[in-house]
């Protein structure tokens, strides 16, 4: 599907680290090929075949946009842990320009609304994790340590109270917490 078709072009946007590249994949999308950064540059370009990228957020008029979510908390821990939205990262500029703030909470919230205002569909990216549950005693361990590492996040007062990810390894804290009731 090109501008030639008449056609509008389809662009998946979210928030930087929402799973783009993995969405481009299963889609056979192109990944931050008309809206990119090359050196210190963005390269914001008419794209002319179906994208995926989370640079083209504030670019969307005039395009079939469609909205890529990924769980928040995965999504900020994401960013946090990369380092990606601050002053001496390019991209983290890039994204400051039009969102004005370096806290990663309010970021996602200003730039997941602007992808939203111009969406006409969203898809939410879920991540599972299919590994070895971890026993209660390293449940323990990891949530008196403060549990910050790895892939995720261990929180224990979100919603996802009774269960979460830490690292690589599915946590199940239901048993636990009956435990601790008795």
């Amino acid at each position: 599907m090109t501008p030639d078709d008449g056609d509008d072009v389809i662009i998946v946007s979210g928030s930087p680290r929402s799973g783009t590249a993995r969405v481009a994949a299963m889609l056979g999308f192109r990944h931050e090929h008309a809206f990119c950064i090359s050196g210190e540059t963005p390269l914001i370009r008419e794209p002319l075949e179906p994208e995926v990228s989370w640079l083209a957020a504030p670019h969307l008029a005039g395009h079939t946009a469609i909205h890529l979510v990924r769980d928040p908390w995965d999504t900020v821990a994401s960013i946090v842990a990369r380092a990606f939205l601050r002053p001496d990262n390019v991209y983290g500029r890039y994204a400051y320009r039009y969102v004005r703030t370096w806290d990663p909470w309010l970021f996602w919230l200003r730039w997941t609304a602007m992808v939203a205002e111009q969406a006409q569909a969203t898809i939410r990216l879920e991540i599972t994790y299919n590994y070895s549950m971890l026993a209660a005693s390293s449940i323990a361990a990891l949530v008196n340590a403060g549990g910050q590492a790895g892939v995720g996040d261990w929180r224990p007062n979100s919603p996802k109270s009774l269960t979460g990810v830490f690292g690589r390894f599915a946590v199940d804290t239901t048993r636990q917490a009956r435990q601790m009731a008795r």
